[in-house]
């Protein structure tokens, strides 16, 4: 089913892609973006350990997520192959929003819009979850992370705001920006 956004939010070109990564009866090296499930674990560990970016989990912490919310745990695929995947939580901080924990895609495909087409398929789930926010984490070095969620929130006339720091809990972690974005039905 492809999924249709509304005009004057997504240019011709991204409805195109994202309409690509939805279908359903796929030709030879057509993507699909569809919920993960148990099969999948060990390709988005692989997945995560091959991004540069990505902060590295063990396989559990992958299996609690993909059975805490299974509705916000979902892969992008390519010829049948892993490309990307995003995961995430329900109710976080304020119960209204939806926290987006990791979203990572093969340095291969970076940049080739399955990013922006994950976040868009997450926030259709938590949209249909009745949260009303995104809240999600950002390095300062994380420059792609950073331009693919403010390109984001332009898209749908709301702001990338940021909320407040991690902290880094006494040097175990680099400290990150929370940052949050309002969701509207006009998605």
């Amino acid at each position: 089913m492809a999924i249709e956004a509304p005009e004057g939010r997504m240019s011709k070109d991204e409805r195109d892609n994202l309409n690509e990564l939805t279908r359903k009866g796929k030709p030879a090296g057509t993507k699909v973006i569809r919920q993960m499930n148990y099969n999948d674990l060990s390709s988005v560990y692989e997945l995560a350990h091959n991004t540069e970016r990505l902060d590295i989990h063990t396989p559990y912490t992958y299996w609690v997520m993909l059975n805490s919310s299974p509705k916000l745990m979902l892969v992008a695929e390519r010829d049948d192959a892993i490309v990307g995947f995003v995961g995430g939580l329900g109710a976080f901080g304020d119960g209204e929003s939806a926290f987006v924990w990791q979203i990572g895609v093969h340095p291969r495909w970076q940049g080739s819009g399955i990013g922006s087409c994950l976040l868009r398929r997450f926030v259709d789930e938590a949209l249909s979850l009745g949260f009303r926010s995104l809240v999600f984490t950002i390095g300062e070095d994380n420059k792609g992370s950073f331009r693919l969620f403010a390109k984001f929130a332009h898209s749908i006339g709301s702001n990338l705001k940021k909320v407040d720091e991690t902290g880094s809990i006494r040097g175990l972690m680099k400290n990150e920006n929370i940052y949050h974005i309002a969701l509207t039905r006009n998605i």
